[in-house]
């Protein structure tokens, strides 16, 4: 949901299909665009996963390709980021605040802004008018905030 009351949903299809509810209006948009799928990174159990848990997980069959787009987020001024690179996992943070180094497609309404490729180690929190803010993981897992101004 923007700060203005629009919300942006997106399913789980294999197509790259947002829906923009635009505030005052009955009317929704639908974003689409044709891009080529990001790619799922292959990831391991964590070591300290219980051991009936990660053999089940290694046992499973890998799911067909999920959904084109990883989440979507507005900043502050209203513009829509769409995140096109999928959870790498069981990660909670990937789901909840983003993939790191992810690459978003940015919209203002209906119009395409461009694309964003985060940082590697950066997860998007969010941005305002002029600077994009992330969450960085150093090589220690240490956290901190920072933030970049995007050339537009």
């Amino acid at each position: 949901i923007s700060p203005s009351g629009d919300l942006a949903t997106a399913g789980d299809l294999q197509e790259y299909r947002v829906t923009l509810l635009t505030t005052g209006s009955e009317r929704a948009v639908r974003l689409c665009r044709q891009v080529d799928p990001e790619q799922v990174a292959e990831s391991e159990p964590d070591p300290e996963t219980d051991a009936t848990v990660r053999a089940a997980l290694e046992a499973a069959p890998k799911p067909p390709r999920g959904a084109a787009v990883g989440r979507v987020a507005f900043d502050e001024v209203g513009r829509l980021w769409v995140q096109r690179s999928l959870p790498q996992g069981l990660d909670a943070a990937d789901g909840a605040i983003g993939v790191e180094a992810a690459l978003f497609d940015v919209y203002q309404g209906s119009s395409y802004l461009g694309e964003v490729k985060l940082p590697e180690r950066v997860r998007f929190m969010g941005a305002t008018e002029h600077l994009l803010i992330g969450l960085e993981r150093n090589e220690w897992d240490e956290l901190s905030v920072v933030a970049y101004r995007p050339a537009w």
